[in-house]
């Protein structure tokens, strides 16, 4: 009977001290288990862009900065803005204006001629006004740095010049050119956009030339534009072309011209 009384006492005060050993266990682990946080969503909404218009004229800029068009960039979630001014100007919701490389054109007082008048006496091509939007004749201008002697020496006349080429409904600005090279080989200035279908741009005194090689003697568009100094400015003045395929080709009636640098 000894033997079975110490087995029950035994086995009584067992019972609480396994329990208690199993409590305090529970409270290590409610204490070392780490604690689940919510993850930060990262906001990337804030994304800058910047366009910029083009107009204008052939590209003499020293000061020209290179245009700013669309420009997007995604940072990650452990991107650090204070690390690049650049990205805080990019979240800036009012971000600096950049500098832009298209000149607009406008129209000029000097040269008008009456519609209908032969450009050049005995040729097809008239003096016929422009039917559509200036404004939406951009030029814009890639060489920085333009310098006198990147502008084409001419054979006539004292004002150096720049060449309008259009090909293909493509439109180029070229300058100086080297001995025996083509005109629109010449050091790459620009180009122009926006012009309708069959134009393009011509001298505003000489809008036309015959070539000597050209057996028919068909009036062409010359692409050689006058560069004048207007104050501390380089300016541009110019007619419009249209080739009429068919028919009378037309050089606008009015001059138009723009500040290039």
């Amino acid at each position: 009977q000894l033997l079975n009384l110490g087995t029950a006492l035994t086995a009584t005060f067992s019972i609480p001290f396994v329990a208690a050993k199993c409590s305090e266990d529970d409270k290590k682990e409610k204490v070392t288990k780490p604690k689940n946080e919510p993850t930060k969503p990262v906001d990337n909404s804030k994304t800058n862009d910047n366009s910029n218009e083009m107009v204008g004229e052939t590209n003499l800029s020293n000061s020209i900065n290179s245009s700013n068009s669309s420009t997007q960039n995604h940072f990650g979630a452990e991107t650090n803005a204070k690390e690049s001014p650049a990205l805080n100007d990019l979240y800036s919701e009012n971000p600096a204006t950049p500098i832009s490389n298209e000149k607009g054109i406008k129209e000029s007082s000097e040269g008008s001629k009456n519609e209908g008048d032969k450009v050049i006496a005995g040729k097809e091509a008239i003096y016929k006004d422009i039917d559509f939007d200036i404004s939406k004749v951009k030029i814009t201008i890639d060489k920085k740095d333009l310098k006198d002697e990147d502008l084409i020496s001419p054979k006539k006349g004292s004002h150096k010049q720049l060449f309008f080429n259009t090909y293909k409904d493509k439109t180029k600005v070229s300058g100086k050119l080297e001995k025996d090279q083509k005109p629109w080989g010449g050091i790459a200035i620009g180009s122009v956009t926006g012009l309708p279908k069959n134009y393009s741009i011509a001298n505003a005194d000489s809008p036309l030339y015959i070539s000597k090689k050209d057996k028919k003697g068909t009036a062409k568009p010359n692409g050689f534009v006058n560069v004048e100094k207007d104050g501390g400015n380089l300016k541009i003045k110019f007619r419009f072309f249209k080739f009429n395929k068919g028919g009378n080709s037309t050089v606008s009636t009015k001059v138009y011209e723009a500040i290039i640098f």
